[in-house]
């Protein structure tokens, strides 16, 4: 008896140990597992950290210009400064007379021409370093005022050469013209330009008919060729002046029996207005 009830004793604590150490691993395992889904979750709470900071870091480095090496305010200050140095399209007006006449010779010698244009240009190369532009003009008024000398005879036996001022008024339109300006980030660009276009005026000039020459007679139409060079200064981002210089050419290319060369040294000046970027 006594045996049997030590036996049980003994199984009862071989139970209760076998159930302890059941116990005791399951629950060991059980923290281990509660471990691993802790340690789980804060894998990702690190990773979500991780990628939430480098979102905003990211996101703070294209705020402040800097991403992957590349500094976005340093992109913006150039496309900015391409923007300064002009736009694509521009208006201007201008305004040209002549100058000096001491080294023409001929009838231009003493033959003032007068223009005002409207100048519609577009930009075809355009960096820090030069800018090429394409216009067209439109001079709503040009005027020349020219010698005219008619002969005459004042006996049967003698003529005589009379001479006076005439002045006719036209209208006149370049449709090519080219511009290359040096400096072009700069406020002062030196340029060159040359244009070619055409006039047509209200009256036929040069006119020296007479009854002793009735074919002196030149034409209405007239071709404009020029060339020259001045400077631009860039006062804003939308505004800039230019003065300038331009040896200009005016004749009827013998479309006419009088065909008389105009040429003069002509001073002009105008301000560019961009319209905006294209």
């Amino acid at each position: 008896m006594n045996l049997y009830k030590q036996s049980r004793r003994s199984a009862l604590w071989l139970l209760i140990t076998v159930c302890a150490a059941t116990f005791a691993n399951a629950q060991n395992q059980s923290n281990a597992i509660e471990n691993s889904i802790k340690n789980v979750e804060k894998n990702v709470e690190k990773k979500t950290a991780f990628a939430k900071f480098s979102l905003e870091k990211t996101s703070n480095r294209k705020k402040t210009g800097i991403y992957e090496g590349v500094s976005f305010d340093e992109t913006e200050a150039e496309s900015k400064k391409q923007t300064d140095s002009g736009s694509n399209k521009e208006w201007a007006v201008y305004g040209g007379s002549y100058s000096v006449h001491k080294d023409l010779k001929g009838e231009s010698q003493k033959a003032p021409v007068v223009l005002f244009g409207i100048r519609h240009a577009w930009t075809t190369k355009n960096n820090p370093s030069h800018r090429l532009r394409y216009y067209m003009d439109l001079n709503p008024l040009i005027i020349v005022n020219y010698r005219q000398k008619i002969l005459v005879q004042t006996s049967p036996t003698t003529t005589e050469t009379v001479g006076d001022r005439k002045t006719v008024f036209g209208v006149g339109f370049v449709p090519v013209g080219l511009q290359f300006n040096w400096r072009n980030s700069k406020t002062v660009q030196p340029y060159i330009a040359g244009a070619f276009g055409f006039a047509l005026f209200n009256k036929k000039f040069p006119d020296n008919r007479s009854a002793l020459e009735p074919d002196e007679i030149g034409n209405r139409f007239q071709m404009m060729p020029e060339f020259g060079a001045g400077v631009e200064i860039r006062k804003s981002p939308t505004k800039s002046y230019f003065i300038g210089y331009k040896y200009h050419h005016m004749s009827n290319a013998y479309t006419a029996p009088l065909n008389v060369g105009y040429n003069t040294n002509m001073i002009y000046g105008g301000v560019y207005f961009q319209r905006g970027n294209n």
